[in-house]
């Protein structure tokens, strides 16, 4: 389950977000070149031949994380064929203008997830 996904790592709109990442996990790019699973969940799925279930919450809104996540995700999604299991995919849609690229708060963010559990919140 994910808000506004960063899907795709390679694809953040703040270059220097990436730069910091591999700096920090990596001793050198030529290490996080070799490890590509780590940054684009499509090549986690193709390296482990596996789709799990996914619940994407996604903001209409931010043009910035569609454009450059959910779009280019859906996309190589269509193209894969090697997966052995598959799991479906449900995507939410919501409108909210004011949030852009930021994910919804923590009180609506457990709703969603008991909501996908489908369990009664107390």
């Amino acid at each position: 389950m994910a808000d506004n996904a960063q899907l795709d790592v390679a694809n953040w709109i703040f270059k220097d977000a990436l730069d910091c990442v591999i700096s920090f996990c990596f001793d050198n790019i030529g290490d996080a070149l070799r490890h590509k699973e780590r940054f684009n969940v499509i090549d986690a799925f193709e390296k482990h031949g596996y789709v799990p279930k996914i619940y994407l919450h996604v903001n209409a809104c931010s043009v910035a994380d569609n454009s450059t996540q959910l779009v280019p995700f859906l996309a190589r999604m269509e193209q894969l064929r090697a997966i052995k299991e598959y799991n479906d995919m449900e995507i939410y849609l919501h409108y909210a203008p004011e949030k852009a690229y930021n994910g919804i708060d923590m009180d609506d963010a457990i709703d969603f997830l008991y909501s996908v559990l489908g369990v009664e919140k107390e």
